[in-house]
């Protein structure tokens, strides 16, 4: 008997093992939106999580314990404070989160310069740490306030809604990609698996919303505006997958980490929540 070719026992590996880690993602996402509480804890821990990856990645050239150490601290800490600030002062909270994430910029600053002494060093870890604090905390901290002020619901679509554009797109992708949509960056993405990520994460996205509503008793979004929504969503989780992708060839990287099977790592999972959950967020202003 012929084995079957190596690809393909690739591809069905790589399917069998999303299917697994979705229907865990699953269990955790229902636990999660139990209630507002443990989805500002599980924020946390996404952060936390995501940010030891970040931190890894950025010092893997240059590793330092210290920086590893307190860089690997700041992100979750800055979501559980915006998160708190967001329940306990609900009138200034977003006050005093613009304020936080502003006063991150001298505080990084101040840290650098007592660590590193090369100019050249200070300026790239400086880069690297700011935009660690709005890759992580800040987009954690605004799918919490999504939860807060519109309910469970909205909160439940900001999160899950990439994975349904990325899901179909990788599965279109699989069985009749041929297209490479930018090969230098990522070249198992396809133009087929981008436009079936289009349309099948609008029919996804649909069915969701519709049976979301059935829970929630009121309607959530109209059909011209999940036509918006996917059409905003799919070019942002695909822009933040291309994003994903050329950061980790720039550190020569396949997947920033291995916790999740057949994905790679926490923040190969969440890559385009950095473009979605702002866009999400954003059409919400307009939409109610």
């Amino acid at each position: 008997m012929n084995n079957p070719p190596k690809d393909l026992k690739k591809d069905r590996f790589s399917i069998k093992a999303r299917w697994t880690s979705a229907i865990i993602g699953g269990l955790a996402i229902s636990w999660m939106f139990f209630n507002i509480h443990t989805f500002l804890a599980l924020a946390v821990l996404s952060t936390a999580i995501g940010g030891y990856e970040f931190v890894r990645l950025i010092l893997a050239k240059t590793p330092n314990a210290v920086e590893r150490l307190w860089l690997s601290v700041l992100l979750p800490t800055l979501t559980c404070l915006s998160g708190l600030f967001i329940l306990l002062l609900p009138e200034q909270g977003m006050g005093a989160i613009v304020s936080l994430y502003a006063l991150q910029i001298p505080l990084i600053c101040v840290v650098e310069l007592l660590i590193h002494r090369e100019v050249a060093t200070i300026k790239d870890r400086i880069v690297d740490a700011v935009f660690g604090v709005f890759y992580l905390p800040f987009v954690h901290t605004l799918g919490f306030y999504i939860y807060w002020k519109y309910g469970w619901p909205y909160a439940l679509l900001a999160v899950t809604s990439t994975w349904i554009f990325d899901s179909m797109a990788f599965f279109v992708g699989i069985r009749y990609g041929k297209h490479p949509l930018m090969p230098t960056i990522s070249p198992k993405k396809t133009v087929e698996g981008s436009i079936g990520g289009l349309v099948g994460g609008f029919f996804g996205l649909w069915l969701v919303i519709r049976l979301l509503e059935l829970f929630w008793k009121q309607p959530i979004f109209t059909l011209w505006q999940i036509g918006l929504l996917s059409i905003g969503l799919w070019m942002s989780a695909t822009f933040g997958d291309l994003f994903e992708s050329a950061l980790k060839r720039s550190y020569a990287l396949k997947d920033i980490g291995k916790i999740l099977p057949g994905h790679g790592g926490w923040l190969d999972r969440i890559d385009s929540m950095v473009f979605f959950i702002p866009t999400f967020a954003l059409l919400l202003v307009f939409f109610k």
